[in-house]
């Protein structure tokens, strides 16, 4: 089991972060979209039950991170210079700056390294995470709406914008959980009594087919 997951991780690394790193290719979400949201939670799920014993150095996992940034950073800003630059009339593209890239998928998993390694838990934390989902799923949407009323690039002159910025971003936030609430409160008790059918249909189809839990 364990040697087919790291097959699937791999293929999926390999289509959809690794050769967009290197070619502009067309893909699903460019790096935001549920494709790849899927393919860090396999990511995941294969570290936490497979290399969860894995013991890092810090500071120098710190560093590499740091160096991570600066290379993201500075691709991104020298795409956004020449975004408007013309050559042979192509616009001028980095892959390796789009949000499916390489770099974003390793960084990742260094900042999630780094969090693991340190020994701390907060219920509020856990709690706020647990709405992470929603957030994910309806914070396009909301910004649409409040993009009606509220024009933040009307704004980006002026001094305190930077402020605005972090208001938004917490609103929205606050929206999202809020809708989270409201969904869990209507509708978690059918999803969960739902969801547990099919976890018992699918686990009496394997033990029809004769399959042994252990493989799963």
């Amino acid at each position: 089991y364990q040697s087919a997951f790291k097959k699937v991780i791999i293929c999926c690394l390999g289509l959809f972060s690794i050769v967009p790193s290197f070619f502009y290719l067309s893909v699903p979400g460019c790096g935001k979209g549920i494709l790849h949201f899927i393919m860090m939670y396999l990511i995941g799920c294969y570290i936490s039950r497979y290399c969860c014993n894995v013991n890092i150095n810090k500071k120098k996992t710190t560093v590499v991170l740091f160096i991570l940034f600066f290379i993201i950073f500075s691709i991104n800003y020298i795409s956004t210079v020449l975004y408007w630059s013309y050559f042979d009339n192509h616009r001028v593209i980095f892959p390796m700056s789009r949000d499916c890239s390489l770099l974003i998928v390793v960084s990742s998993l260094l900042i999630f390294f780094i969090f693991k390694s340190c020994e701390f838990k907060s219920l509020f934390l856990n709690k706020i995470a647990s709405y992470v989902f929603y957030m994910y799923l309806l914070e396009n949407s909301f910004r649409k709406v409040l993009n009606m009323y509220i024009r933040l690039e009307d704004y980006t002159n002026i001094f305190v914008f930077p402020f605005m910025l972090i208001i938004y971003v917490i609103f929205i936030m606050i929206l999202c959980a809020i809708t989270g609430v409201v969904h869990r409160l209507a509708f978690g008790r059918i999803e969960l009594w739902f969801w547990t059918k099919i976890e018992k249909s699918l686990t009496s189809i394997c033990k029809w087919l004769k399959f042994d839990d252990r493989h799963f």
